[in-house]
């Protein structure tokens, strides 16, 4: 009888897929254990009490990435890419790559994976820090480096030892003055990880104790966020140029920036004033999806929130105004200025703000400081379009927190495709080739995409490429130079694509364009 071929066998120095496993499942009994005491010593990047929360919650979505199947040697991968698209907060983050290390190197045995983990930690973060959970990480690896020819158990004991001793350091030389004599939370939360691998490998040995929690005082607290909110959120693009391009853009409007992954998924983390234009990069990246704001800064909660917008149409006025927010007229495409802003927003405690193309985004940003600066929360989202803002107020509940509402909304405005049908004024040349004056032009998510002599044609052949990724729902908007005829055009054009797709046709009035698209 044929011997039946064996798995191979794991390192000496190594972990087998059912110990990785195993890992996973006491780290995050550990972390589970230790959050609240974690979250009690978080005063960096921002005392906001959620690292224990955040690394347990990151540990927690790979461990279900996992699923409850059988062993194998993919586990590793498997919890690494779950923790990278379910990561909360900084220290999630920086966890979810330390496992994305550990996945790629532990064929080489645990000391390569931990020289992998350290590698990855330190290039997610853009402004590394001492004291944190990359000075424990390179201390872990240190050690870990020291007992390279002895076995899994002892190379495990031994990167403990050294995060150990790297968070009881934290305290003495912390990351910012107002952490001195704090214990670094996401430190704390490694060696709570780190601990549980040994007691995995030595199931002999007592549990080894937590180092005693260090509630950050009042005092370290006080100090100010280095942003209004967190944004956080998924990317997806194959484009990793544009992935650069994302980490530079971000860098210049706030801080604590990370972007980690591979294609096509990325995990991008920022600290930032302006909510929207962090989103607003990612959308010129690739896909966003997921996204996740929080306020980090103390402000007025609760009272009267308002959600303003704009409208270049009687119609389209009529239909905001029906939906219950506050509409700023802007006939004829006029640009809405800073103190119109300004003044719609009196009164309010919480402020959110639509623009309707790149002229508005720009005043309502000014406009944002001086809200700010009368006491209330506010933020501007990064709608290009009344499409996009009707899609965001669709979502608008009062019940929500300004938190979750900031998130929902602004999510939908970047899964919302946008098209404008306009006429040329003058011959140019687009990257859809030459256009003459007079002209139809069907500009998706603001690129001309469509150069065409009918109105109709051209507005069918750019329903049909905004139809091209999918939607479920179209909506036309009639304004100047449309009517329903067309409109009906455009939605039967739009059946032959998709028989299924709802539609929703307005008659806006706006000036200039006979048409705008809405896909979501």
């Amino acid at each position: 009888m044929a011997n039946t071929p064996s798995a191979p066998e794991t390192r000496p120095d190594g972990l087998s897929a059912v110990e990785f496993r195993a890992w996973i499942e006491r780290s995050a009994t550990l972390l589970g254990q230790a959050r609240e005491g974690l979250n009690s010593e978080n005063v960096y990047p921002v005392a906001d009490g959620d690292t224990g929360t955040n690394v347990w919650a990151t540990v927690e979505a790979g461990r279900v990435a996992l699923g409850g199947g059988p062993s194998t040697g993919q586990a590793p991968a498997l919890f690494a890419q779950g923790a990278l698209v379910g990561a909360r907060g900084n220290s999630g983050v920086i966890t979810s790559q330390i496992f994305a290390g550990i996945a790629s190197g532990l064929d080489g045995g645990l000391v390569a994976a931990l020289e992998a983990a350290q590698q990855r930690a330190w290039d997610a973060v853009a402004k590394p820090l001492p004291g944190t959970i990359l000075t424990a990480m390179t201390s872990a690896t240190e050690f870990a480096q020291r007992c390279e020819a002895g076995s899994a158990i002892e190379i495990a004991r031994a990167a403990w030892s050294g995060a150990h001793r790297a968070v009881i350091d934290s305290a003495l030389n912390p990351p910012i003055p107002e952490a001195a004599g704090v214990i670094d939370a996401g430190a704390h939360a490694l060696e709570r990880i780190l601990a549980a691998l040994v007691e995995v490998l030595d199931p002999a040995s007592a549990p080894l104790e937590g180092i005693t929690f260090t509630p950050a005082s009042v005092t370290a607290c006080e100090g100010e966020p280095d942003g209004e909110y967190e944004v956080m959120y998924l990317l997806s693009t194959e484009e990793v140029h544009k992935v650069s391009k994302l980490r530079s853009d971000l860098d210049a409007i706030g801080s604590s920036v990370i972007v980690v992954g591979d294609s096509p998924t990325w995990n991008v983390h920022i600290h930032t004033d302006d909510a929207g234009a962090a989103v607003d990069a990612g959308m010129k990246a690739g896909t966003v999806h997921r996204v996740r704001i929080t306020t980090l800064a103390s402000s007025a909660v609760g009272g009267t929130r308002r959600v303003i917008t704009v409208a270049n149409g009687a119609g389209l006025q009529e239909v905001l105004e029906a939906s219950g927010v506050t509409v700023i007229a802007a006939f004829e495409s006029r640009r809405v200025g800073v103190d119109e802003w300004i003044d719609a927003a009196e009164g309010a405690h919480e402020v959110l703000l639509l623009p309707h193309d790149k002229a508005g985004k720009s005043t309502a940003d000014e406009a944002l400081i001086v809200i700010r600066e009368d006491g209330a929360r506010a933020a501007v989202l990064p709608s290009r379009s009344p499409v996009q803002s009707l899609a965001a107020i669709a979502l608008h509940d009062e019940s929500k927190s300004f938190d979750e509402v900031l998130g929902e909304m602004t999510e939908a405005v970047a899964h919302a495709k946008y098209a404008t049908l306009a006429v040329a004024r003058r011959p140019f040349l687009t990257f859809a080739g030459e256009c003459a004056a007079g002209d139809v032009l069907g500009l998706i998510n603001g690129d001309v995409a469509v150069v065409g002599k009918s109105l109709e044609q051209a507005a069918r052949d750019t329903a049909a490429l905004i139809l091209r990724d999918g939607g479920d729902l179209l909506t036309i908007v009639i304004g100047e130079g449309g009517d329903s005829a067309l409109a009906d055009a455009v939605a039967h054009s739009a059946r032959t694509i998709n028989p299924g797709i709802d539609i929703s046709i307005i008659h806006g009035g706006q000036a200039w364009y006979p048409l705008l698209l809405g896909v979501e």
